[in-house]
């Protein structure tokens, strides 16, 4: 058990030092393939405990966001422990929908399901997301569908440019990057992922060039930031 603890630990501490960002519980369980009972198991301290261990900083805001949704749950399980009488009647809509997920992900038991959603669910509290804007981010990948674009490709280029340091963009800039990512000719590009290449192997030049657009610098110090003076 020493041994776990320490070796999460230390995924902790490494992923921090690379992303300056505190993994979620639900990828440290993916990349030590646990399940959260484990994981409360080796931390009863939940994450606090964890980050204390890694040294690293404990994230407040998504713990402080976490709580709601976990003393929610322990409300709901104390309650069902208490009667057997009081339960979640599910609509016969929903049963067949709960049913549909067990086929698709194999066979699986319907209770495992309600169980990784609500655990879904208080992965999303850590990273203080609500229903509303998980509907926001269907609706997101609705258009980019709309437009032909393979959602897994597009995932994978959310995460390269988080890991890029592009996060955390004020309104301005998100408007801007849409609308780049909007104005993409794929006839021309062939992929947006051509696109990502290009863009993050001459980010700097084009940043110059950007600046020199803007006025923010000027044609002289734009040629010897291109080193052609």
């Amino acid at each position: 058990m020493t041994n776990s603890k320490d070796s999460i630990a230390r995924f902790v501490k490494e992923f921090y030092d690379r992303n300056k960002v505190i993994p979620s519980i639900s990828l440290i369980l993916n990349e030590f393939n646990l399940n959260r009972t484990d994981f409360y198991n080796l931390f009863p301290g939940r994450l606090s405990e964890l980050c204390r261990l890694a040294g690293v900083p404990v994230p407040k805001n998504r713990i402080d966001a976490v709580k709601p949704a976990l003393k929610s749950k322990e409300k709901s399980s104390a309650k069902a422990q208490q009667s057997t009488v009081e339960c979640l009647t599910l609509s016969p809509e929903a049963t067949r929908r709960i049913y549909g997920i067990c086929q698709l992900e194999g066979g699986i038991e319907p209770n495992l399901v309600i169980d990784n959603l609500l655990d879904l669910d208080t992965s999303m509290r850590e990273h203080g997301i609500s229903l509303e804007q998980l509907v926001n981010v269907t609706h997101f990948l609705d258009a980019a569908a709309g437009r032909k674009w393979r959602i897994n490709d597009l995932l994978d280029y959310i995460t390269t440019l988080w890991n890029l340091g592009v996060h955390n963009l004020d309104a301005t800039s998100l408007g801007n990057l849409i609308s780049l990512i909007q104005g993409i000719d794929l006839r021309f590009w062939g992929s947006i992922q051509n696109f990502i290449s290009y863009a993050t192997m001459y980010f700097v030049r084009i940043g110059n060039y950007q600046a020199y657009l803007t006025k923010k610098i000027s044609f002289k110090q734009f040629r010897q930031a291109e080193g052609l003076a």
